[in-house]
């Protein structure tokens, strides 16, 4: 919004001590340079006007600069143009700057250039509370923004409106937080840098509701974010909400050292569980919970997540009707995914590595499904290109203990040939036909 300028006001009173004079005069002579305001605070990409005044002379031209660069730059620093327009920098370009918070514009006279004026600007963000481990953060007396940081999510959160997010800056965060960290419905918390350098540190225990994080509402995303068990103590993630709560996101994180990396406590709509790398956890991702029906939920795994070095990676205890697994990575597990307990649960792989198991690669009972991979697919979606292996000689790729045929054609595998693949898939065969088949042909061997 445009402001209206003192300008006018000040040119009226020097004008009346300047007894009608055609050009103002400052009683102690002399070129004199004024600017208003004399400070301001701008929002991110917001605009505001300043306005100049040059006395004592009648060549009043000036030029404007941003700290020393004239007429600014709009990427890091902000721009201003010949009429006194301030443009302030997009946040995530200050970001990637390093810019602090406040910035100098000045107004120099063209006549003398010795001569000038100046104001700061504070630049405030309105979307994201920023959070640092460093010296310049404090709860009591950081504001939030980069330059005066908080120092704990807690305290960021605390601050936090809807739509807002919480950035955080590389560092390890336990000391001062309230665990576990809750954000409200529509607040986020994400890492100022895409390569999870912000560190929270799990509490120490196997207890579900004392995890780093609980999420519960609608519109949050925890995203860039790093969460560190000790010795494979402690809960990283339970998503709590309710029947509903509509979408939940976990995105780009890295989860490592825990007792349980993440936990679907309750029945959620749509969890989606992105770009993640979850290790040398006993539990990568368990589903359980009970008594809270509900049709069409989905949970998806995406985008190269990769667990690695996990007891079991993915353990489903609870009904999911949709259970999406794409492009992403189970390596060096006893189990890869078990869907023991998930009754009616249905599982598509595809485009996928289940390797390095030593146990059981898919375990599927209790009335579960599974598309592994054939010419059959849901509308838009076609399944297979996946790829097992084993570590231990008395493990088996697939376990199918319950009635349903499995597809699981069009997939490599890491055998000498047929049979070898035959005799590590637990199906009709083993089970003197209490279980259904399951079809792994057309398939690719590796040796």
């Amino acid at each position: 919004m445009r402001k209206l300028s003192a300008f006018a006001i000040i040119m009226a009173i020097l004008f009346i001590f300047s007894c009608g004079d055609d050009n103002p005069v400052d009683p102690s002579g002399g070129i004199k340079v004024m600017l208003s305001p004399d400070s301001a605070i701008v929002n991110h990409s917001d605009s505001i006007q300043f306005t100049a005044g040059v006395y004592n002379t009648t060549n009043t031209a000036v030029k404007w600069y941003v700290y020393d660069i004239e007429n600014g730059d709009l990427d890091s620093i902000g721009s201003i143009d010949s009429t006194g327009w301030y443009k302030a920098p997009d946040t995530t370009i200050t970001l990637s700057t390093g810019l602090a918070d406040s910035v100098i514009i000045w107004v120099v006279s063209q006549e003398d250039t010795s001569k000038k004026a100046s104001s700061k600007i504070t630049i405030v963000d309105p979307n994201n509370i920023y959070v640092d481990d460093g010296e310049n953060a404090s709860d009591e007396t950081g504001t939030g923004t980069i330059a005066q940081p908080y120092r704990t999510i807690t305290k960021g959160l605390s601050i936090a409106e809807t739509g807002q997010t919480v950035r955080v800056f590389p560092g390890t965060y336990s000391d001062g937080e309230t665990f576990p960290i809750t954000p409200l419905f529509g607040r986020s918390v994400k890492g100022v840098y895409p390569e999870s350098t912000a560190t929270v540190r799990a509490p120490a225990g196997e207890n579900i509701s004392n995890a780093a994080f609980l999420i519960q509402n609608d519109l949050i995303s925890i995203e860039s974010i790093g969460i560190v068990g000790t010795g494979g103590s402690g809960v990283g993630i339970n998503f709590a909400g309710s029947s509903d709560t509509t979408q939940m996101e976990l995105y780009n994180c890295k989860i490592d050292s825990c007792y349980i990396g993440a936990i679907q406590s309750t029945n959620i709509f749509i969890l989606e569980f992105k770009a993640n790398e979850v290790s040398n956890c006993d539990y990568g991702l368990i589903v359980d919970y009970e008594n809270q029906a509900l049709e069409d939920n989905s949970l998806f795994i995406n985008d190269t997540t990769i667990f690695t070095d996990c007891i079991t990676a993915i353990d489903i205890k609870s009904e999911i009707e949709k259970f999406y697994f794409e492009n992403s990575i189970i390596n060096t597990a006893a189990t890869g995914i078990s869907l023991k307990d998930g009754e009616d649960t249905f599982l598509y792989l595809r485009n996928s590595q289940v390797i390095n198991i030593d146990s059981i690669g898919i375990m599927i009972d209790s009335v579960a499904y599974a598309n592994l991979g054939d010419s059959i697919s849901s509308p838009g979606y076609s399944y297979g290109n996946n790829t097992f292996s084993l570590v231990d000689e008395d493990g088996y790729f697939i376990y199918n203990s319950c009635e349903i045929v499995i597809r699981a054609g069009g997939n490599t595998w890491y055998a000498s040939d047929s049979a070898y693949i035959d005799t590590h898939i637990y199906d009709n065969e083993e089970s003197g036909n209490s279980s259904g088949e399951v079809v792994f042909h057309p398939y690719t061997l590796e040796p």
